[in-house]
């Protein structure tokens, strides 16, 4: 227990500097927000949008994992069952490390509808954002 100057205990100072202590430590730690957004297709495009996307969540003050900009990296950028497979089950494993899932764009694909589905199982707090990173309601 904190003591005042006259030895006396001082719980309302030692409140608020815990209070000051706990405010900095949550500050550090960012939360992690899985990114879905569309892979197929306009690859090149696609994954400018998902780092365009990332960029915005990072000035949210979360931390973005957007495995759509590192899976075609790990797996290779051709578009096969099994590769889809694979990058099905990384997903799940990550979605379920996330606190949030935000999804871009206006409709979702097959892809990200399932990774949605899974987010809201997990109990994650599911956003949706239009290509202009504005929240829809």
């Amino acid at each position: 227990m904190m003591r005042n100057q006259s030895g006396y205990p001082d719980p309302t100072a030692e409140a608020a500097i815990e209070h000051v202590l706990a405010e900095q430590h949550s500050q550090e730690r960012r939360p992690l927000v899985y990114i879905c957004s569309p892979c197929g297709g306009n690859f090149a495009g696609n994954t400018r949008k998902a780092r365009v996307y990332s960029q915005f969540a990072v000035k949210q003050q979360k931390t973005p994992i957007a495995p759509k900009l590192f899976f075609p990296q790990i797996l290779g950028k051709e578009e096969t069952a099994e590769n889809r497979k694979i990058a099905g089950l990384m997903a799940k494993q990550i979605i379920r490390r996330c606190r949030e899932l935000w999804w871009f764009g206006d409709v979702p694909t097959e892809g990200m509808k399932e990774e949605i589905r899974i987010a809201m199982w997990e109990g994650l707090i599911v956003k949706h954002f239009n290509e202009g990173c504005e929240e829809v309601a």
